[in-house]
């Protein structure tokens, strides 16, 4: 559980537990609204789910947005598995799953069908500030690593 930013540095990623399963939810986005260069119809509105298969779904926002859902512990094995990702570029959901390299870096896995035909991201860990505060919302909980 904590937040998360992730390997790209664009987005901050709460997981909380929901019962006997792990979600998470986009908490931060280092751009939360469309840039000029998106054009006027665009430019400077919020960030939306715009890649959605779902046409209903294409004009939420994504700050807030569940895109983790699923993930039970595997005491046996040391990981959350059996989850599901939602990939906001591409509007795909895949499996996951994840496990600790550390306590403040998590190793995140999307695939199809078995994990060998994925790919790992690594995500820090963070400490969300203050609202209000200079700089970012957030520091690593860890920087010296």
């Amino acid at each position: 559980m904590g937040d998360w930013l992730v390997a790209g540095h664009g987005a901050i990623i709460r997981i909380q537990q929901a019962g006997d399963q792990f979600d998470g939810y986009i908490t931060w986005q280092l751009y939360d609204t469309y840039p000029p260069e998106d054009g006027p119809a665009l430019g400077g509105k919020v960030v939306t789910d715009r890649n959605n298969s779902d046409p209903a779904r294409r004009g939420r926002p994504l700050t807030g947005l569940r895109l983790l859902t699923g993930l039970r512990y595997d005491p046996a094995g040391g990981k959350w598995v059996d989850g599901r990702v939602y990939d906001t570029e591409n509007g795909r959901t895949y499996r996951c799953r994840a496990w600790l390299d550390g306590p403040n870096k998590l190793v995140f896995r999307g695939y199809i069908g078995i994990p060998l035909l994925g790919r790992d991201t690594h995500w820090r860990r963070v400490v969300m500030r203050v609202p209000g505060a200079e700089g970012l919302p957030h520091e690593l909980a860890d920087p010296g690593r």
